[in-house]
């Protein structure tokens, strides 16, 4: 939800991304297993944004509507199923989706450095490897 909060410019007071992402843990109550979903929404209502949860399974159709009206979409997978992207959590990983350029989408992973462009069979693969299914969340 940091990523969803930087990317439409809010909480911008706050100095840094750490500070940002301690803030929104606390409140989403992050523990030693991640987020969950229930975490995702008290985060998004505290920075007065709604979500809307797709899944289980990869949906790459209505990940490309949601994009198609310019939300941006969580994607909730397995880190494992990016290489070289190392996590110390099996309980997932979340990504931003947030364009769609070609057959390709442009993505924000809190462990990269960059913004990353991914084959559809990629975010598809990180989906479906997540242990429970994995989901799409849209953010409006």
């Amino acid at each position: 939800m940091a990523m969803v909060a930087r990317h439409r410019g809010l909480f911008r007071d706050l100095p840094s991304d750490a500070r940002l992402i301690n803030v929104l843990g606390a409140y989403g109550q992050t523990g030693a297993e991640g987020t969950t979903q229930n975490g995702l929404i008290a985060m998004a209502l505290l920075l007065g944004l709604r979500l809307n949860i797709h899944g289980p399974g990869p949906d790459l159709r209505w990940i490309d509507d949601h994009l198609g009206k310019d939300q941006l979409v969580i994607a909730q997978g397995n880190s494992t199923g990016w290489s070289g992207v190392p996590t110390r959590h099996r309980s997932g990983h979340y990504v931003l989706v947030f364009k769609k350029e070609g057959q390709q989408y442009w993505l924000n992973d809190p462990l990269a450095t960059a913004p990353l462009l991914k084959a559809p069979d990629e975010l598809h693969n990180f989906i479906a490897t997540h242990h429970r299914g994995g989901f799409q969340i849209a953010v409006r």
